[in-house]
Parts: structure tokens; sequence; C-alpha cells
């Protein structure tokens, strides 16, 4: 899937935001390599058992046993029999899961609702999901139904009536009649609709945002773009990055090495290699110290600190923190590890090739590599 680039971090963490409950628990782990849940008091609500865990969403969460997944209650309770090899999140009451290499969907009684035929499958978004099928992308209904024919090199979710595609080298966006009303030769590269109603494209080697109608709103001049959230986007000017509000109009000036969306009124920042956060006047609320961070979701966000990782709340206090010291990871190794994460951006930010969340062990894991 598309890689997003490198400057404007766009964190996995926020991009699932939509699959947490309102009623929120946090995926933990433990140095005995055990996955749990606690609320954003820092309470361990879910006793830390399974060998891995995604967040929940529509009141279950898919976790692992014995390399087989399945699915629990807000309770801690399995619901769905531990028996797939990969599962993502429920997304109006369906949710993808593979047995055997291909990809299928259960109703939340675990029951297959569409069999097992897809080399990949995506989320259900406005009643349609990407699926594979052979080497192309097309779309399906939620009985199974192929509404939008494999044609598409990449195919993205729904959003604002609108799904971006690929076909070559090549952006676009397609209604749900599969009818392409915004040209696919006509970009470089592409990002999907926020809630704004804008979306990032490249043309002629510049970044500016489009409407739904194809129209572009702010003209192409910035050397990269994020989507916009809480009315504002980060952008890329030489080699520093700021914001702009759907103007156009800078709002924070560009002083950062990298810059995250907003949630919840902060937005992750990056200055002289560590991260930290600031509010919507462009200032540092929480001091850059972390090697990695997420975006702030129900109040709190995870950080990994060298051989540390936890939560933190608005204030930048530690709600929950867990210490290994069985990761050996020195500041040079965490160095070498954060370039190598960036090149495996691709990788890690797919939401159709790997449906499991990347959350803080898989981030310690692709470092110890």
């Amino acid at each position: 899937m598309k890689r997003i680039f490198a400057i404007i971090f766009c964190f996995l963490y926020l991009a699932l935001a939509s699959a947490v409950d309102n009623s929120p628990l946090f995926i933990i782990w433990t140095a005995e390599g055990y996955y749990g849940f606690i609320n954003n008091s820092g309470e361990i609500v879910i006793h830390p058992k399974f060998s891995n865990a995604g967040n929940f969403s529509e009141g279950l969460a898919a976790v692992a046993l014995d390399g087989k997944w399945g699915y629990i209650n807000n309770n801690g309770r399995i619901v769905i029999n531990c028996q797939f090899d990969q599962a993502g999140p429920f997304m109006q009451d369906l949710a993808a899961v593979s047995i055997g290499g291909k990809w299928g969907y259960i109703n939340k009684k675990g029951e297959f609702y569409i069999k097992p035929q897809y080399n990949e499958a995506g989320n259900f978004s406005q009643r349609l999901t990407a699926v594979q099928v052979g080497k192309k992308w097309g779309y399906i209904d939620a009985y199974g139904n192929s509404l939008i024919k494999p044609e598409f090199d990449e195919a993205y979710e729904f959003s604002k009536d609108l799904a971006l595609v690929r076909i070559g080298k090549k952006w676009g966006y397609i209604v749900d009649t599969g009818s392409i009303i915004i040209a696919v030769k006509g970009f470089e590269d592409a990002y999907s609709f926020s809630e704004s109603g804008l979306a990032p494209v490249k043309d002629k080697g510049k970044w500016g945002y489009i409407n739904v109608i194809g129209e572009m709103e702010i003209k192409p001049q910035f050397d990269a773009a994020g989507s916009f959230s809480e009315n504002l986007a980060p952008v890329q000017i030489g080699s520093l990055c700021g914001y702009v509000n759907k103007s156009g109009k800078i709002t924070i000036t560009p002083q950062f090495d990298s810059a995250g969306i907003f949630s919840e009124g902060t937005a992750p920042v990056k200055r002289d290699g560590k991260w930290g956060f600031i509010n919507k006047k462009g200032e540092i609320i929480i001091n850059n110290q972390y090697n990695l961070v997420s975006n702030f979701k129900n109040g709190l966000c995870w950080w990994i600190k060298e051989d540390n990782w936890g939560y933190i709340d608005k204030k930048g206090n530690t709600v929950w923190q867990m210490y290994d010291d069985k990761m050996d990871i020195n500041s040079k190794t965490m160095s070498a590890a954060l370039k190598a994460y960036e090149d495996l951006e691709e990788e890690i930010n797919s939401l159709y090739k790997d449906v499991e969340e990347i959350g803080p062990k898989q981030q310690l894991e692709k470092y110890k590599k």
C-alpha cells in the first residue's frame, strides 16, 4: 500500500482511532510478552495473558492465543474462539479475518458472513470495503456482492463518499458506482479525504489540497502535506514543518523536523531527534523527549523512550509505564532503529495489508532487528 511520506509522520494509532470505543481501554504489554488492557486511569482492567491484541472496536477486541486470533469483550471474556490466522477490528458489524491464506468476513457471532476468498481485505466504510482478487483491488458490499470490479493497483476506504485509488503510477478518486470522477491520471500522489472535505494531492512535484469535486482549494506549493484534522494540516516547506488552515494560511510557522496531525487539541512534533507535543497556538505543552509517540486518543498517548514505554496524559504525567531490561536498547541502537522504522513506514502504515494495529511492542521488536 501507499507509503506515508517520511517527513510528516502519520501514526497508525490515529488512523485506527475510529476503531476505539468511547469507553476506552488501552493495550499494555508486559516484559514477559503478554498483552492486556488498562483504563485511562492506568488501572489494569483485563489482565495481561494474550500473545497479541488489537484495539477495541464496536465492543470487541481481536486477541491472539497460541498463534491464533479470536475476540474478547470488554470484560476480557473470549466471545469468538481463537481460530483465525489474522484478524482485524469490527467495522459496521463485520471483521476481516484470514484462514489458510485467504480473507473473509465474520459477524459478531463468529460466523462467516462472507467466506474466505480474497488475497487481502480492508475494513468496511460507508457499506463498502476494498478487497484484492489476484493482483488487483476492487470493492464489495456487506453481502459479498462485487460492486466495483477489481481493476486498481491500490484501493483505500471510502471517506466523504470518495475512495482513493491508484492505476499504474497515477492517483484519483472514485464514487461507489466505480466511476472515476477525479481523473486518475491527474495526480502524482494523493491521500484520502478527511472530515474537512479536503485531500492532499501532489502535482508537478508540489503538494496542495483539492475539494470533493476536484477543484484545487489550496494550490500546490508544499514539499509535503498531511491530512486536515481539527481544521489544521501539517505541511513541509523546505526542510521544516508547520501547519496551515483550510484557507492555506500558515498558522504555525514551519520550525519542526517532523509533525503529525492534530488530535484532541494536540499534535506530535519532532525537534532535534525527539518528539513532544504542541497546542493549536504552536506552543510546546510536552517537552521533546521521546523517541516515538502516538497521537492522543481518549486522553492518553503511548510513548517509547530508550528501553521504556508507557502512556502519558495531556499534562505529561505518566499513567502507566513498563521497564524492560531485556530489550538492551541503547541510544545508538535506538537512533539506527528509528531510521529503519522510517524506511519501514510503507509496511507498518498499510491499513489493508496489515489490519493488526502496530503498537509499542511491535515498534520495539522492529528496533531489536
